[in-house]
């Protein structure tokens, strides 16, 4: 639980819903040289999917670890 709630969601999710606002911010016109926010904005969200999925598979190992080990007792 603390590394899906701390690593997991603390880190990463937090991050990606911290793009949101300046995607807002792009779709509303509030910001100035539209086409290099946007792909500064696109190579920040794709480091953050990529860390995002190689966490994601851990998650996916301690969880099969914890369930097989239930399934020991």
């Amino acid at each position: 639980m603390d590394y899906a709630i701390g690593d997991l969601h603390g880190v990463n999710i937090l991050t990606l819903n911290q793009k949101l606002a300046v995607i807002n911010d792009i779709a509303n016109g509030r910001v100035k040289q539209i086409n290099s926010k946007k792909k500064e904005l696109e190579k920040d969200i794709s480091e953050e999917v990529l860390m995002l999925d190689k966490r994601l598979q851990e998650l996916e190992r301690r969880t099969n670890r914890i369930l097989y080990d239930l399934s020991q007792n």
